[in-house]
């Protein structure tokens, strides 16, 4: 059994209201109950199933492994930046798994949705007696809650390849971006030392997404097609999520460098299979079929408009203003589409969603050149932090 269940009895009792007095009577001494919660001993099978009956907590050590990777996947995604996507897989984890091999991702997850303080100080005091990369992965996730926590950043930068990931992360998502691609480096050095090569695959993976944020698209096309053929090799249906987002990514960049690609195929089939979260695809496609069939590109801004109908998201917004230029080309020469420009940064800087934020910010910059508002195109370079490696 797992010494650092204990941490996890402690919540739950806390949780209940409960004294240690109060739990043991009819089960232990209260003596024994304060070693197993500091960690000092494992409880046995026996004595934690009668503290979680009496707690109401469903204890099966092994629970469905589909929850689990869920689990696992969900913080994937957060590290990754897809929130959107995180937020509409949470509400499916409904199996307790706070007693199983995942027990403090699975706390870690409920932290960061349902800010729980008392779960933030057992995740926080049971770091030390997990593994290296478990640490690090929960410290990440506390500090991506709670920015303002740079001693427990600090405290896990040294651990090994997750170490640089966590820090990696930081930087990223604080847009410091030179010191977020120098710790990705580093991070896949020392996955691939490990052995890890999930961790090794996503470091790449940033290398690729922040050269592509600098305009270095020639380094971000062979950083990627690195990554795809490395997916490839380690099996494409293991690592199926970087096999497919690094396919499209390829595509992407082969498209903005007018090169040669199989990135309408690919949005198209993306579209059919209903693989998306947010409106980004329907944006792109748009722009693909805008000069030899602007009535399709409608169409499809239409489709995007449909599936996402809150009409004060990013979301929607984006795929107005797409529709809106192709009506009327005059919209983009006039004061609406400055404005309408600088409302949807607002919003995709927000959501983290940085490709696009910097695709509408550059966008910007060149409206106010063409108006010669060459003051305040620099001033808003340095206000949105334009990237510069």
């Amino acid at each position: 059994m797992n010494k650092a269940y204990g941490f996890i009895l402690k919540y739950y009792r806390k949780k209940a209201g409960l004294s240690q007095l109060e739990l043991c009577e009819g089960i232990c001494v209260p003596s024994y109950l304060s070693k197993i919660e500091n960690g000092e001993i494992a409880p046995s099978d026996g004595i934690l199933k009668d503290f979680t009956k009496k707690l109401g907590i469903q204890f099966e050590e092994q629970n469905s492994l589909d929850a689990q990777e869920l689990c696992l996947e969900i913080m994937d995604l957060i590290f990754n930046l897809r929130l959107d996507e995180a937020c509409q897989l949470y509400p499916k984890l409904q199996m307790d798994l706070s007693f199983t091999d995942i027990a403090y991702e699975y706390l870690a997850l409920k932290y960061f949705f349902e800010e729980d303080s008392v779960i933030e100080d057992v995740l926080k005091n049971s770091l030390m007696h997990l593994s290296n990369e478990r640490a690090s992965r929960i410290a990440l996730l506390i500090y991506d809650k709670k920015r303002d926590d740079e001693e427990l950043l600090n405290k896990y930068y040294s651990f090994s390849g997750y170490g640089y990931y966590l820090k990696g992360n930081a930087y990223y998502s604080s847009q410091s971006y030179s010191r977020a691609l120098s710790c990705f480096e580093e991070a896949e050095k020392y996955f691939l030392r490990e052995g890890l090569l999930n961790g090794m695959f996503h470091s790449i993976k940033h290398q690729g997404v922040i050269n592509s944020l600098a305009n270095r698209l020639d380094r971000a096309l062979v950083i990627f097609e690195r990554l795809y053929k490395m997916a490839n090799e380690a099996g494409a249906n293991q690592f199926a999520v970087i096999h497919r987002t690094t396919y499209y990514n390829i595509h992407y960049i082969k498209y903005l460098l007018n090169e040669p690609n199989h990135l309408k195929e690919i949005l198209i089939s993306y579209l059919e299979e209903k693989k998306y979260t947010n409106s980004v695809i329907f944006h792109v496609l748009a722009d693909l079929y805008k000069k030899e069939n602007p009535e399709k590109a409608m169409s499809v801004l239409l489709e995007g408009m449909e599936n996402f109908k809150d009409e004060a998201s990013w979301n929607y917004q984006l795929l107005k203003m797409d529709l809106m230029i192709i009506e009327n080309p005059d919209f983009q020469t006039s004061e609406d589409y400055y404005y309408e420009l600088k409302k949807q940064i607002k919003f995709l800087y927000q959501d983290k969603n940085f490709l696009t934020y910097h695709i509408r910010v550059k966008e910007l910059i060149e409206y106010l050149k063409a108006k010669r508002r060459y003051k305040e195109a620099i001033e808003i370079i340095e206000q949105m932090k334009l990237i510069e490696l």
